[in-house]
C-alpha cells in the first residue's frame, strides 16, 4: 500500500481511554448539527467517518466501511450519556400497537350544528370579511361571523363589537359539511337567546368535564363514553345534565343506559366498546364523580338590617320583631331553612340563612323582613331599614362580616371596661 494512502496512526494518550457503550441505532441516525464548537481537551486523533461529527462520541469506537478521516473529539463529549432508547424499540415485536386515546370530542352527537341553532363560540381572529371563531360545543370547529352579521347598526369599529378571546352567542345561518364552512350571525341573537344558550352551554360543559375526568382516569377514549352514556342521555332526558342530577337519587338511570348501549354497540362490533375496562369499573368511577360534582351545595344568604325603637317598649319591641323573623324558618322543598338574626352593633343586625334553592331562600327571607317591618312599625317610634337586601354571599363577604363582628365585639368590650373603671 502506498504511503500516501496509509491512515494516520493513533496517538496513544497519556491516560487510559474511558469505555463507552455504543448504541447500534445511533450509527444509522443522521448526525446532529453541533450546538457549539467542540472543546479541544483530549490531545488524541481518532478515525471518524466523514459523515459524522465530533458531537457523536461513540462513532470513533465503531467499525465502519469507507474512507476514514482524522477528527478531534473532546473528552467531555466522550462522557456524555447515550440517548435513551425509543419507547417503541422496547416493546416486543409481536405486541399490538398502542391504542390511540383522544380526550377531544364534541359535546353533542351531531358533528355539525343545524341551521338556526344557537351556539357558543370563542373569537379567534378578526379579519376584513368578519370574525373567525371556534365553536366550543363542536370540538372547536371553525366558523365565521360575517361582517354584515355583526350588528344591526352601522359598524364604526369591529373591535368594539367583538374581541379576540371573548365568548359570544351566535346563531347558525349556513352549514356546508363538505367544505366545512359554518356561517354565523350575532345581530340576529336576542337577549333571551343569550340567556338560553348560556344556560345550555354551562350544563353541557359540566357534563363534558365529568366524562373527560372519567376518560383520563381510566385511559379510555372520550368519544366512547359519549357513545355509551352521554349522547343517549341527551336523547332520553333532554339533557345529560338533568339525567346526572336525577342519578344521584336513582343510580339505575346511568346503569340501564350504559348496559343497553353497551349491548347495542357490541352487536354492531363498534370500536367504541373494544379495549374498555370492566363495566363495573366505569360505572363506579362515573357514579363517584357525578355524586361529588352534582350534589347541590347549600348557598349562604345574608341581609343587613337596622332595627330601632325609641318608644316605651324599646328593646323589648326589637326582641319581639327578631323572634317573629326567626319563626319564619320552615321547610323548603324538603329542606329545613333556618333564619338567624344577630346583633353586629346597634342598631345594625345581620340576617343569615342557608338553602340549596337560592331563590326560595331569598323569598323566605324577604317574607321574614316584611313581617318584622310590620311588627316593629306597629310600636311607637319603631322602624326597620334594609341596608342590604337578601342575596347570596361569597367567601370575601363572610370574611368582611367576621371582621365587622370582631370589631363590634372589641368596641363593646372597650366600652364595658371604661364603664367599670368609672
Amino acid at each position: 500500500m502506498p504511503a500516501s494512502t496509509l491512515p494516520v496512526p493513533w496517538r496513544i494518550p497519556s491516560f487510559p481511554l474511558p469505555l463507552i457503550r455504543v448504541s447500534p441505532h445511533a450509527l444509522l441516525s443522521p448526525p446532529e448539527p453541533p450546538s457549539r464548537p467542540p472543546a479541544r481537551i483530549l490531545p488524541s486523533t481518532f478515525f471518524l467517518p466523514p459523515s459524522h461529527t465530533a458531537t457523536q462520541p461513540h462513532a470513533p469506537f465503531a467499525t465502519c466501511r469507507g474512507t476514514l478521516a482524522p477528527a478531534r473529539v473532546s473528552f467531555s463529549a466522550c462522557l456524555r450519556p447515550l440517548p435513551a432508547e425509543p419507547r417503541d424499540r422496547l416493546r416486543s415485536p409481536s405486541a399490538p400497537p398502542p391504542a390511540t386515546m383522544s380526550n377531544n370530542c364534541r359535546m353533542y352527537q351531531n358533528k355539525y350544528p343545524a341551521v338556526d341553532d344557537l351556539v357558543m363560540v370563542n373569537v379567534r381572529q378578526i379579519a376584513d370579511m368578519g370574525a373567525y371563531v371556534e365553536l366550543l360545543e363542536y370540538d372547536n370547529r371553525e366558523g365565521m361571523i360575517l361582517l354584515s352579521e355583526l350588528s344591526r347598526r352601522r359598524i364604526r369599529s369591529v373591535q368594539k363589537l367583538v374581541r379576540v378571546g371573548r365568548r359570544e352567542v351566535v346563531v347558525v345561518l349556513r352549514v356546508d359539511q363538505d367544505k366545512g364552512y359554518i356561517d354565523l350571525s350575532k345581530r340576529r341573537v336576542t337577549p333571551e337567546d343569550v340567556v338560553k344558550c348560556e344556560e345550555r352551554y354551562n350544563k353541557s360543559k359540566e357534563v363534558h368535564s365529568i366524562l373527560r375526568h372519567v376518560a383520563e382516569k381510566l385511559q379510555v377514549n372520550l368519544e366512547s363514553l359519549y357513545e355509551l352514556i352521554g349522547w343517549p342521555l341527551y336523547t332520553t332526558h333532554g339533557h345529560a345534565y338533568d339525567a346526572f342530577k336525577m342519578a344521584i337519587l336513582e343510580p339505575s338511570i346511568i346503569t340501564e343506559a350504559f348496559e343497553e348501549n353497551f349491548a347495542r354497540l357490541s352487536a354492531e362490533q363498534s370500536p367504541h366498546v373494544q379495549g374498555l375496562p370492566e363495566k363495573s369499573v366505569i360505572l363506579d368511577e362515573l357514579a363517584a364523580i357525578v355524586g361529588r360534582r352534582m350534589t347541590p351545595q347549600p348557598v349562604k344568604l345574608r341581609a343587613d338590617l337596622d332595627l330601632t325603637c325609641f318608644g316605651p317598649k324599646g328593646i323589648d319591641a326589637i326582641i319581639e320583631a327578631i323572634k317573629i323573623g326567626e319563626r319564619e324558618s320552615t321547610q323548603v322543598e324538603g329542606e329545613q331553612v333556618d333564619i338567624k338574626i344577630k346583633l353586629i352593633a346597634a342598631p345594625m343586625y345581620v340576617m343569615t340563612a342557608q338553602s340549596i334553592n337560592k331563590n326560595e331562600g331569598i323569598r323566605l327571607m324577604e317574607e321574614a323582613i316584611t313581617k318584622m317591618t310590620e311588627a316593629i312599625k306597629a310600636e311607637e317610634r319603631g322602624n326597620l331599614v334594609i341596608r342590604m337586601r337578601p342575596r347570596a354571599i361569597n367567601v370575601e363577604d363572610e370574611r368582611q362580616l367576621a371582621e365587622l363582628m370582631l370589631a363590634a365585639e372589641k368596641e363593646q368590650a372597650d366600652t364595658d371596661d371604661s364603664s367599670d373603671s368609672d
